[in-house]
C-alpha cells in the first residue's frame, strides 16, 4: 500500500503576504522513514515557492526526478532530495534569497557551516575553484537546505562536525546543456516542480531503459535519522544522536 502524499495528510505549504504559512506535519505519518520525507517535501516546497518569487531556475535530478515520474512523490526508500540550479541562478540564490528561508531550515555551504569546507590538500587534489562569492561549490561539499530539527547517522557515524539535519542536496551546473530546456512541470508529492525537458533520457541514462519499471527484487535500504530539537546551530552540532532506524514502507 502506497503511503500518503503530502497533501493528502493535511499538509499545505503557502507563501502568504511575504510569509510562509508550512505547518510541520512531520508527525502525522508513524514511519521515522516517511517522517522525513515529509520534512524534505516542506523544505523543497519552500524552496520552490522562493524560487517562483525570484525568477530562480531550478529543476529537480537523481532519485528525486525518478520518484516524480515513477512515484510522482519519493521513491519509498529515498531519505534526500537533488535539485539542480545554473551558477548565476544559485548565486543570486546565496546573496540574498536564502535570507528568506523559514528560521526552522539552515542554509549549509561552506561559508555557512566551516566545517563543510574541504581541506586544502582536498582542494589541491580534486582541483577544486573557490568563487569569489559563493566559495566553493562542488559535489560533496556543494550547498544544502537543512532541517534544524533533525540528523542523519553520518557525523554520529565519522565524527564529522557540519550541520547533518535531513537536506535538500542543491547541485550547482556551470554550465547547462540545451536539451534540459525547455523546462517543464511534474508532480510530486502534490505540488509541481519543475524538471528537465529530456528527464526520460535522462532516466534511461541514471536509471537504466526500465526506469520505470518498479524494482520488485529491491528491499528498501536502511538509513538511520533521529528528530532532535536544538536551540542553535552550535548545540546542534554538538548533539549526540540516539539514531532510529528508518522502517521500510
Amino acid at each position: 500500500m502506497c503511503p500518503k502524499l503530502y497533501t493528502e495528510l493535511g499538509g499545505r505549504c503557502d507563501l502568504i503576504n511575504r510569509a510562509f504559512y508550512c505547518p510541520d506535519i512531520r508527525h502525522q505519518t508513524k514511519t521515522t522513514s516517511r517522517q522525513a520525507q515529509l520534512v524534505m517535501t516542506r523544505m523543497l516546497r519552500v524552496f520552490r515557492l522562493l524560487a517562483q518569487k525570484h525568477n530562480l531556475t531550478y529543476w529537480l535530478g537523481h532519485g528525486t526526478l525518478l520518484g516524480a515520474a515513477r512515484h510522482k512523490g519519493f521513491i519509498p526508500w529515498d531519505d534526500d532530495v537533488d535539485i539542480f540550479m545554473p551558477s548565476e541562478d544559485y548565486i543570486t540564490f546565496f546573496q540574498s534569497v536564502a535570507k528568506e528561508l523559514p528560521e526552522d531550515i539552515f542554509f549549509q555551504n561552506v561559508v555557512s557551516d566551516p566545517a563543510l569546507q574541504p581541506r586544502d590538500e582536498e582542494v589541491k587534489t580534486y582541483g577544486l575553484h573557490q568563487h569569489k562569492i559563493v566559495g566553493i561549490d562542488e559535489r560533496v561539499w556543494n550547498p544544502r537546505l537543512r532541517d534544524r530539527n533533525s540528523c542523519y547517522r553520518y557525523c554520529k557515524a565519522f565524527n564529522c562536525r557540519w550541520h547533518d539535519g535531513l537536506m535538500v542536496d542543491i547541485f550547482v551546473n556551470p554550465s547547462v546543456s540545451w536539451s534540459v530546456y525547455p523546462l517543464k512541470l511534474m508532480e510530486f508529492e502534490r505540488f509541481l516542480f519543475f524538471v528537465p525537458s529530456n528527464c526520460k533520457k535522462e532516466l534511461a541514462g541514471m536509471f537504466g531503459e526500465k526506469w520505470f519499471e518498479f524494482p520488485t527484487d529491491k528491499r528498501p535500504g536502511g538509513t538511520w535519522i533521529h528528530f532532535t530539537v536544538a536551540k542553535n546551530l552550535k548545540d546542534e552540532s554538538e548533539t549526540i544522536c540516539i539514531w532510529t532506524k528508518m522502517s521500510g514502507p
